[in-house]
């Protein structure tokens, strides 16, 4: 509910649709993302085709050595709607409607 009462408008479906995604690797700590987020069906699909493009697209960086992954940072594909909101990746738990 905090994300909704601070972005009410922007998480309007329509809001969202009109928004382009952008995907790039990053370095991330997997519990940093754990947020749970409802996302219409077919913004879900944008999303996911969004992230597959970028991955056939962007070379993928070096791993992460063994020292910083025992911290719990990963390396991932990261999409984003807008810089405002939070960053989606496949470490989210996502309800698609």
């Amino acid at each position: 509910m905090e994300l909704m009462e601070k972005y009410p408008v922007q998480l309007d479906d329509a809001y969202l649709r009109a928004r382009t995604i952008e995907c790039k690797w990053e370095a991330m700590c997997s519990t940093d993302y754990m947020h749970h987020f409802v996302i219409p069906v077919d913004l879900t699909q944008s999303m996911q085709a969004a992230i597959t493009n970028a991955s056939s697209e962007q070379r993928k960086p070096d791993e992460v050595d063994d020292r910083v992954k025992k911290q719990g940072i990963v390396l991932d594909l990261v999409a984003r709607i807008d810089p405002k909101l939070w960053k989606f990746s496949r470490y989210a738990d996502l309800c698609v409607l």
